[in-house]
């Protein structure tokens, strides 16, 4: 093997131990505290999918029995969505999702981030969660400001 192949070798070496780093799996869970409509935000986990460019999230929360007993069920209604910011400037917005029922819930969404360089493949903290809502089946969540 001459140096040149030798130099060849252990740079492709090289790169393949810093993509094996850069590509590794990672998770993340912070405690959060946000609310909207006596609904309260309270931990988010979040996690690279298998070695590829996506982010799962699980939004957990408590929806109070005290809201969800109105004589009109179409009161008893909440649509959601959220947004994630994270370390580096990223951000992920979940898609809406609606709540029909008081008690512990859990919210699951994923997000792609081919398109955005694949971040995914770095791990990332969450700095800061928020949260949009309204109540009835009719409503629209208001955009994020």
């Amino acid at each position: 093997m001459t140096i040149r192949s030798r130099a060849l070798a252990l740079a492709a070496l090289a790169a393949t131990t810093t993509l094996g780093v850069a590509a590794q799996a990672w998770q993340n869970e912070a405690v959060i505290i946000t609310s909207i409509h006596d609904h309260k935000f309270d931990r988010i986990e979040t996690k690279r999918v298998g070695d590829g460019c996506e982010v799962e999230y699980v939004l957990h929360f408590g929806a109070p029995a005290a809201r969800y007993t109105d004589p009109a069920p179409v009161r008893n209604y909440y649509r959601f969505k959220a947004r994630v910011s994270l370390s580096e400037g990223h951000r992920s917005f979940s898609p809406q999702f609606a709540n029909r029922v008081p008690g512990r819930r859990v919210y699951r969404w994923k997000h792609d981030t081919t398109a955005e360089g694949c971040w995914a493949q770095k791990p990332h903290k969450v700095f800061y969660v928020d949260v949009e809502g309204c109540r009835n089946r009719n409503c629209k969540v208001e955009p994020f400001k």
